[in-house]
């Protein structure tokens, strides 16, 4: 056959001068691997409201006294009777309406009931069973405010103590007013708390130079190690911090244009694909690159839609915590195991594949060819379990899934039209219609990720200027407050979530990595 030629790599270049290859490697594994190389504010006043009354004769007033008196006495007996309620002395609700127990509910009536459900067969509940649940839903997703009854308590607490010792005990102004930052660990929809640090310094001197199209970041799944793949054929290696990265290692892979990077589950090696069927990898601990042996291979024109595995901490002993999935253009999906880095399995869909995905929480990986089918994989056997329409999609682009907390493992996925759908992945069977639907963006979806911690999602596109979103999925709702229409976002190619530190990050077309801070995951 045809020779093809091997790629020059440029040895490992020091983020300074005077460094030699034995203090770059010692250096990235202390990084890798962790070893060493007030005054309470015052409470609100309460303005009195005074009444002037009219003038009115002596007599008169005295009897009306002694009328509201007397009316007083007798509220006050009804209070004492009232209060006398059987068993623990619960109050009962203000109102009930006596329909509720007739009224039924089909929670299959509309998608945004389907949530509800408790079983993927439930269809028709009771009106006071419908409250109880939604309920139970609202405290699920936002928590339960106590901070009304804390609040109540600590004023009617204030009061005591000011008739019997006669003085005004301070209270803390959070205590009256809702308006501060959230201590109880909900994380809350609508606006999120995030917090731009310096970008990550791929081309420092980016303004006198410029910079190519960043393709790939993604942080180490056990460090604070970040890896950035761009159009110049460079690997590059970054130790991240809010206040200043710095650069640990780079490489250049003369001769094979690399499209796309990605740290495998174990953070021991990093995998690269590129424009055609080469693969390529990197030894995190030694820094020495290596070449994928292609044996078992389909005839392909390209190799793409790099998918690792799932983190083993998350999974447990899964096997899927130890391979990575690789997509063909003939419609072949490539099975990997990270340790002996050759394909167990080829499993082979009717038409192209566009994207592909691991289950959360079994061994099943999850794929989508031109055609709007989804598939599901068995990873023991190699079979495959399902195959499914989508019954509303122009075009699967992205996949993505996860477990989210106190709730069920989610399927998103990113639409050519900029939709991005979710299925509920509950039963055996994939449902016909997605359970929730955001149209935020207007163009192709080419970016899909999940937080490790399944609260938020990030989608966004490279087509358009601007085209980022994360997603609150307990509420399945986007954060009004971020991105602002003054955030310098470019066109997003990629972007990704650290698993600890609370980091975001996003790479451009411009050569930037931008760099956030998400305050909510921050200590976790």
């Amino acid at each position: 056959g045809k020779r093809v030629a091997r790629p020059c790599v440029l040895g490992a270049m020091a983020p300074s001068d005077g460094l030699d290859a034995g203090e770059t490697t010692a250096e990235l594994e202390a990084i890798v691997f962790g070893h060493s190389t007030t005054v309470e504010p015052r409470a609100p006043k309460r303005a009195a409201k005074i009444e002037v009354p009219e003038l009115e004769p002596a007599r008169r007033q005295r009897n009306k006294r002694k009328a509201f008196a007397e009316e007083e006495e007798e509220e006050c007996e009804e209070d004492e009777k009232g209060d006398e309620l059987p068993g623990k002395g619960k109050a009962k609700p203000a109102w009930e309406d006596p329909d509720d127990a007739e009224l039924e509910v089909d929670l299959t009536s509309r998608i945004r009931l389907r949530k509800l459900r408790s079983s993927q067969t439930e269809t028709i509940i009771s009106g006071t069973e419908y409250e109880r649940r939604l309920r139970d839903n609202f405290v699920k997703r936002h928590g339960s405010h106590r901070w009304v009854e804390e609040s109540t308590a600590a004023a009617e607490a204030t009061d005591d103590s000011s008739d019997d010792a006669g003085e005004t005990t301070t209270i803390p102004r959070s205590k009256w007013l809702d308006d501060g930052p959230k201590s109880d660990g909900v994380f809350r929809p609508k606006e999120i708390e995030i917090t731009k640090c310096l970008d990550v310094p791929v081309y420092p001197d980016r303004r006198k130079n410029g910079g190519t199209k960043i393709l790939a970041i993604e942080f180490h799944p056990d460090s604070t190690l970040m890896l950035s793949a761009s159009a110049d054929k460079f690997l590059r290696l970054f130790a991240i911090d809010e206040k200043e990265s710095t650069k640990v290692s780079s490489y250049q892979f003369k001769g094979f244009p690399m499209m796309n990077a990605r740290f495998l589950p174990g953070g021991d090696t990093i995998v690269m694909t590129g424009d055609q069927t080469r693969m390529w990898g990197l030894d995190v601990r030694t820094g020495e690159p290596f070449e994928f042996d292609r044996r078992g291979h389909q005839p392909e024109y390209q190799m793409f839609g790099l998918t690792p595995g799932p983190h083993p901490t998350d999974v447990g002993d899964l096997r899927s915590s130890s391979m990575f999935a690789v997509l063909g253009d003939s419609g072949a999906t490539y099975l990997f195991d990270a340790a002996t880095r050759l394909p167990t399995r080829v499993m082979r869909m009717s038409m192209p594949g566009t994207a592909a995905a691991f289950s959360p929480g079994r061994d099943v990986l999850w794929t989508a060819d031109e055609g709007n089918h989804v598939y599901e994989w068995d990873l023991r056997s190699g079979r495959c379990i399902q195959r499914a329409t989508h019954p509303w999609a122009t075009g699967i682009s992205q996949l993505a899934a996860h477990s989210r907390p106190s709730a069920q493992p989610i399927l998103a996925t990113g639409l050519q039209s900029g939709n991005v759908d979710f299925f509920e992945l509950s039963g055996s069977k994939l449902p016909k219609e997605p359970a929730h639907t955001l149209d935020n963006l207007t163009t192709r979806v080419t970016s899909l990720k999940f937080h490790n911690s399944g609260e938020v999602l990030a989608a966004a596109s490279v087509n358009k200027k601007g085209q980022l979103k994360l997603v609150h999925t307990g509420t399945m709702t986007v954060f009004q407050n971020w991105p602002a229409r003054t955030t310098a976002l470019n066109r997003v190619t990629t972007l990704d979530f650290s698993r600890k530190g609370g980091y975001f990050a996003a790479g451009n077309d411009k050569g930037r990595v931008l760099l956030y801070r998400l305050n909510h995951f921050e200590a976790k």
